[in-house]
């Protein structure tokens, strides 16, 4: 007498679960891992994408190179994440925790009216200054569009906007590295 087949969707032995829900869990484990990512590397492509942009470009050709995604970072950062290896140590991965930051692009927003001229300001996490778990505009590079166009990035541009076109919005002044920001700032 021979041993009955197992179909694809029976238990496999001592298992209790079935191949179909096995395969399941492995893509919703993979949507999870492919929505996090580190802030570093996140950091890392915002910077060169930036090498990307050329003035003059259109906002949908901005937010194309940029990208648009949104990431929970994971890694160690300040973040509250955690690695986790298995008893053997053979696998190793990250795991969010807690408030792990939830990363856009672009991270924020501002629009005024000024000079006769409709101005976005795209900002864009670039730069770690601290370890805090916080983004702050220090770690922001800000990229400028007037009338829809690509005018410039970087703070010391968007400050000459300002002060050419008054533009009513406020530039943060920064301190060396890991300076505790001054008043306003």
């Amino acid at each position: 007498m021979s041993a009955p087949r197992r179909g694809l969707d029976a238990p496999a032995s001592g298992a209790g679960r079935t191949l179909p829900a096995l395969l399941a869990r492995l893509v919703a484990l993979a949507l999870v891992a492919a929505s996090c990512a580190s802030a570093g590397g996140f950091r890392e492509r915002n910077r060169e994408n930036l090498d990307r942009l050329e003035v003059g470009m259109t906002r949908e050709a901005v937010m194309n190179v940029m990208g648009t995604e949104t990431v929970r970072a994971t890694g160690t950062e300040g973040v509250g994440a955690g690695v986790r290896e298995d008893s053997l140590s053979v696998s190793r991965i990250e795991i969010p925790i807690g408030d792990s930051p939830v990363l856009q692009n672009p991270h924020r927003t501002a629009t005024f009216e000024a000079g006769g001229h409709a101005w976005e300001v795209l900002y864009y996490y670039t730069n770690l200054v601290r370890d805090d778990g916080f983004v702050t505009d220090d770690e922001l590079t800000p990229v400028v569009l007037r009338d829809g166009l690509l005018t410039g990035w970087g703070w010391d541009f968007w400050a000459a906007q300002v002060s050419a076109y008054a533009i009513p919005a406020e530039i943060p002044t920064f301190g060396p590295p890991g300076a505790e920001p001054g008043p306003g700032g």
